[in-house]
């Protein structure tokens, strides 16, 4: 595997953790326990903690995102043996 595809591959990683990420926050900061009558599930979710998760989440889809767009802006740049040289100066 080359360089791009390499930087285009954890891009796309870090950008769907962090969407987990985002999405899952509430859930992840909630404290589950069982129900009293142990039929069920239940629990308390921590605002702050969720608003934790949530930004953590946005920055790591904001790194994943730039990841991606260098691993982009690295495969138009490159140039190839093979391509017809650009009639623009």
């Amino acid at each position: 595997m080359d360089r791009i595809r390499v930087i285009a591959l954890a891009g796309a990683v870090v950008t769907a953790v962090g969407t987990f990420l985002v999405l899952k926050a509430a859930d992840l900061a909630t404290n589950w326990q069982p129900t009293e009558s142990g039929s069920g599930w239940g629990g308390r979710t921590d605002p702050s903690l969720q608003h934790t998760y949530s930004v953590l989440g946005q920055l790591t889809v904001a790194f994943g995102l730039v990841l991606l767009a260098a691993a982009a802006w690295r495969w138009m740049s490159v140039d190839r043996p093979d391509r017809a040289p650009s009639a623009l100066p």
